[in-house]
């Protein structure tokens, strides 16, 4: 938990914006089913405060852990848990607790045909932002859509059938993009695409004691820049 709160200390708007209790109060959608009644928020923006004004004293945060083990027993008890389940966790119920949408309609998924990537990201993401609008979306999902970026991560082990690309807005974290091609003649080569958001990617680590997984990571942008990189992880017993 400790590690996934500095991160989130860590994004001045978001710290900014918590440190103000009136101002979190005003933005709360208590009736969301899907949100804590606003409990997770005042919880968080109550530890901004404690931590903006302790002087450098240690905090613990006792109330905000308690109020997300209340809505997520998982995280209740003294066990470690995952930092990237808690802060898909905590980030997503934030959310719900700020969503701008108090009625939220039902939205069918885009079909992709043989419209461009560019195209099908862009009304997916439209088609998001009619039931999740809030400061969370704002910061960690993003809409800065005029700068697209797609990265392209190869993984060895994936399948053939399967390509798995992630498509960033700039200054986002973005969305997935998931392409599958039916492999049998009866499909006629058919293809999907669909374009989901999310706010961290993690990278798996190989099982098998000093095995290597390299991830080869290429950004294009459309000033014609091109940026690439490789991470590498290596597995542990």
């Amino acid at each position: 938990m400790n590690s996934v709160l500095q991160c989130l200390f860590a994004v001045p708007q978001l710290a900014e914006l918590f440190v103000s209790k009136d101002e979190i109060g005003a933005m709360l959608n208590p009736g969301n089913p899907l949100g804590t009644g606003g409990e997770l928020a005042k919880a968080f923006s109550g530890l901004i405060q404690n931590v903006a004004f302790s002087r450098g004293k240690t905090q613990v945060p006792n109330v905000f852990k308690q109020v997300l083990g209340n809505f997520s027993p998982r995280f209740a008890g003294l066990e470690q848990q995952d930092a990237m389940e808690l802060f898909n966790t905590a980030v997503d119920l934030l959310h719900e607790d700020l969503n701008r949408i108090l009625k939220k309609p039902y939205v069918e998924s885009v079909e992709s045909g043989s419209d461009p990537d560019d195209v099908v990201a862009k009304e997916s993401w439209r088609r998001h932002k009619l039931r999740n609008d809030s400061v969370i979306v704002d910061l960690f999902q993003g809409t800065w859509l005029l700068e697209f970026i797609a990265i392209s991560a190869i993984v060895s082990d994936i399948a053939k059938s399967h390509v798995a690309d992630f498509c960033f807005c700039w200054r986002t974290t973005g969305q997935f993009k998931s392409h599958l091609t039916c492999p049998n003649e009866s499909c006629k080569g058919k293809s999907w695409r669909k374009f989901d958001p999310f706010t961290a990617v993690s990278c798996p680590l190989p099982p098998a004691k000093k095995k290597k997984a390299s991830y080869d990571v290429t950004v294009y942008t459309q000033k014609g820049m091109v940026l690439r990189f490789r991470a590498w992880a290596v597995g542990t017993d």
